[in-house]
């Protein structure tokens, strides 16, 4: 009785081993098992085909039980393995690019080996140092490092804002490292990133680089006039600032004998400006609006005359008259001469006489008025 039970114990650990040894297995050491005739190799009965991120997929055919594979480099080294499984085909993956020898087979209903050899291509390494340069208020220019040497190119995205969608615009081959982004909206911010890609799959993505455009062009300002002020004599001109993204205005004076020079620089948003280096002739006057990208186009010409060169001006007081009396070198247009008149308790100047001018004329003129009380002279032209 105790014979016939050790028996029965080295009969169930005889079944026990077989068993485990029927499942076909590789931990880690080349295929096979011991004892002769253990295994047959046959190198149809394995396929292999390399998938996106160093994937290697791997098909053992004539079966539908548990297979077996591992993944060899060319020194000879099990870098993947997996001992046991019921799919198939199966996946191993490569630690990177090269040839892999791939071994694997099944045990039923026969103990079949087989081997084949793949080539991984890894994917290429992310692209870094990714910047931007607003060139213009339409272009974007941007450049990076290539830290690889296997990409088939790269893969450039965009987004309008830091908050929006990215989306690929475009495509540049491999070892490029620059990209102008051409036909952009002015004064809009646009993000960029950046992946390189193979026919293994893309890298992941490079750092973020965002950048505005320069502004549109302002609008050209509009409605300007000129105008005489009497006193002091100056010319005063008032426009339409018709512009939202201008940085200032540039002023421009011509005169019959000389050609346009800038005048004077003002301030965006400023409509009125006051020329008191001003003497008795005609001026032309333009001006433009202007940004970091440029200038607008010139307004329509606001001319004006000072009609009248005046020499002098004095009153003489006879009894109870006064005699006013006026010269004037030149007179340019000049229709005439208001005279108004108040008292020294007044503060209303109120017109009394007009003394007709002598329209356009280089000769000195003489003009004397008797009154009887306290005057001024004002000039004025159609």
């Amino acid at each position: 009785m105790k014979v016939s039970g050790i028996l029965a114990t080295v009969l169930l650990v005889v079944i026990i081993v077989s068993l485990l040894q029927s499942e076909p297995g590789f931990n880690g050491t080349t295929a096979g098992c011991s004892g002769s005739g253990c295994h047959t190799m046959l190198s149809g009965n394995v396929t292999a085909t390399v998938l996106s991120s160093n994937q290697v997929q791997i098909t053992v055919s004539g079966t539908t039980s548990r297979v077996a594979g591992e993944l060899v480099n060319s020194s000879g080294v099990v870098v993947a393995v997996i001992n046991s499984t019921t799919s198939n085909p199966f996946i191993l993956t490569a630690p990177s690019g090269g040839t892999y020898t791939v071994n694997a087979g099944y045990k039923s209903p026969n103990l079949r080996w087989g081997t084949t050899t793949v080539n991984v291509v890894a994917a290429p390494v992310a692209p870094s140092v990714l910047n931007s340069n607003a060139i213009s208020n339409s272009q974007i220019n941007i450049s990076w490092t290539d830290n690889s040497n296997n990409e088939d190119g790269f893969k450039i995205e965009r987004k309008t804002t830091s908050s929006g969608t990215y989306s690929e615009i475009a495509q540049v081959g491999p070892n490029i490292a620059t990209y102008n982004n051409i036909g952009l909206a002015g004064g809009t911010q646009y993000c960029y990133r950046i992946r390189s890609y193979n026919t293994a799959g893309n890298s992941t993505y490079s750092n973020e680089s965002c950048n505005t455009t320069l502004p549109d062009l302002p609008n050209v300002p509009i409605n300007l006039v000129a105008s005489i002020i009497q006193s002091p004599l100056s010319v005063e001109l008032v426009w339409t600032d018709n512009s939202t993204t201008e940085e200032g205005f540039i002023i421009e004076k011509e005169t019959l004998t000389d050609a346009y020079v800038v005048l004077d620089t003002v301030s965006a948003n400023t409509t009125t400006y006051q020329d008191l280096d001003v003497t008795f002739q005609t001026y032309n006057y333009r001006m433009k609006a202007f940004n970091i990208t440029g200038s607008s186009e010139y307004s329509a010409v606001a001319q004006v005359s000072v009609p009248v060169e005046l020499i002098s001006f004095t009153a003489n007081v006879i009894t109870n008259k006064v005699n006013l009396i006026w010269k004037t070198a030149t007179e340019t247009n000049n229709s005439g001469f208001n005279v108004e008149r108040k008292s020294l308790v007044d503060s209303e100047w109120n017109t009394l006489s007009f003394i007709k001018g002598f329209g356009t004329t280089t000769e000195p003129q003489s003009i004397l008025l008797m009154m009887k009380t306290f005057l001024r002279e004002n000039i004025f032209t159609d």
